[in-house]
């Protein structure tokens, strides 16, 4: 019987969580009339999975295991868009879920997105997080960071990587070069009809979590980089109001200088060369950032379903036997 789900799991060194989590979901999956074929994109890591790994795999609704071993580290986000290229070439119109290989995005949530996505005609089902169990600080960045893109994008993001793509979303996604840094900021760019369901972030499985706030800071970019173009259309908005209030505020001044007695001396020829000052910064950025639109309009963008294939280095099925190629 064929299996009726595949899962792309990014991995970076967490072999071990990864092969706990398998279980896990393994055991989960028995219950229910889902079986799943697993798509493990290891991530250049420089730890590497035990031997005797797949002789302990006794498996029943995983049907198989496969890794795709990367040429480099390209991080997270990009260790996904190869896992959904390669999800998409061989998928056969089945869903496709992405979770993380640590245990926080839990294999109970996984049957739920599924039945969720078969109750609704939303191509795309994202787990929305009703709590997170990190710290305060680290809650009060990634506010910041929600508060930020939607300042800059005019747009929220309120889920993460954990989602259930139907077969029409997932062409639709490895086809747009924005998924290549931030697979859900690519979710909203796309419009593509989304349902959210509440899960709760289960605990990590084993090891420390590699997101700090250096990650989390190029996280926020990646994701605002999907928006590159309306965030420059925006900031022009932006600069152009700073610019029609320079104006305003010089012809305020000389109106007061000329015709009333509340000038202070010297006060007319400062306040007009601040005016004056900021009205030639904001035309220096403004002409920057015309530059920088269309400038991005030229560039040759990666495209995943077309370059994803180079960063592959090495493709190999875990389970339920060894067979590199």
């Amino acid at each position: 019987m064929s299996p009726n789900l595949q899962i792309v799991m990014p991995v970076y060194n967490d072999w071990e969580s990864f092969t706990i989590l398998v279980k896990r979901l393994d055991s989960i999956l028995s219950g229910t009339p889902l079986s799943a074929e697993i798509i493990a994109v290891d991530d250049c890591s420089f730890t590497k999975l035990q031997p005797q790994y797949p002789r302990d795999f006794n498996l029943s609704a995983i049907r198989s295991i496969e890794i795709l071993r990367l040429a480099t580290n390209l991080g997270h986000q990009r260790a996904i868009a190869v896992g959904l290229v390669h999800a998409a070439k061989k998928s056969g119109g089945i869903p496709v879920v992405v979770m993380d290989s640590d245990g926080e995005d839990m294999p109970e949530d996984v049957v739920r997105l599924s039945k969720k996505a078969e109750e609704v005609r939303d191509e795309i089902v994202c787990a929305q997080r009703a709590r997170r169990s990190e710290g305060i600080a680290f809650r009060v960045f990634y506010a910041f960071y929600r508060f930020s893109f939607l300042l800059m994008t005019g747009k929220t993001i309120d889920f993460g990587n954990f989602m259930i793509i139907k077969k029409d979303a997932l062409m639709s996604l490895v086809s747009n070069p924005s998924l290549w840094n931030h697979l859900a900021a690519t979710v909203v760019q796309s419009r593509i009809p989304i349902g959210r369901l509440e899960t709760s972030r289960g605990i990590r499985i084993a090891g420390v979590s590699k997101m700090n706030f250096t990650s989390l800071f190029i996280h926020g970019l990646s994701a605002i980089a999907a928006f590159f173009d309306v965030f420059l259309v925006r900031l022009l908005f932006c600069i152009g109001a700073i610019m029609l209030l320079a104006v305003l505020s010089t012809i305020i001044v000389v109106l007061i200088r000329l015709f009333t007695d509340l000038a202070i001396p010297g006060w007319a020829t400062t306040a007009i060369g601040f005016s004056l000052l900021t009205f030639l910064l904001a035309s220096a950025i403004g002409s920057l950032t015309v530059l920088g639109l269309l400038s991005n309009r030229s560039v040759r963008q990666v495209i995943p379903i077309v370059d994803a294939g180079q960063f592959v280095a090495a493709i190999s099925t875990l389970y339920p036997a060894e067979n590199a190629r």
